[in-house]
């Protein structure tokens, strides 16, 4: 079983819908909200209204329209945030309209950058 669903809740399964949220990552996880997509394996949506969670044991804890794509990473709340896949291990704690991305450089870590937007984010380092 990847999961089962309770309620308004949505705790995967095989495509298990109920408030139109889904969870069809392998133990992803939607407490509540509306329109709400959990994709990644392990990923979670607390609540809110159209966020995805897209990663591997990524993060939304709510808030509009935020998308968390890359591995580890997480949103806190605010609406119309990104963490791209190359942004893994980031996180975005408030705000609207931020996008973080990142690119490997070499042997010295990583580059991350974020887009336009208002808010408060973490970045991967290493």
């Amino acid at each position: 079983m990847k999961g089962a669903a309770l309620g308004l809740l949505a705790i995967t399964g095989t495509q298990f819908a109920e408030a139109q949220n889904v969870a069809s990552g392998s133990r992803a996880f939607i407490g509540g909200g509306l329109n709400n997509t959990a994709s990644g394996n392990f990923s979670s949506i607390l609540g809110g209204i159209s966020n995805s969670t897209a990663a591997p044991n990524s993060n939304i804890l709510g808030g509009n329209s935020n998308t968390a794509a890359g591995g580890q990473s997480g949103i806190v709340t605010g609406s119309g945030n990104s963490v791209l896949p190359s942004g893994g291990q980031s996180a975005i704690l408030s705000g609207n309209n931020n996008t973080i991305s990142c690119r490997r450089l070499s042997k010295s870590g990583f580059n991350c950058l974020s887009k336009s937007g208002q808010g408060f984010l973490i970045f991967k380092y290493s």
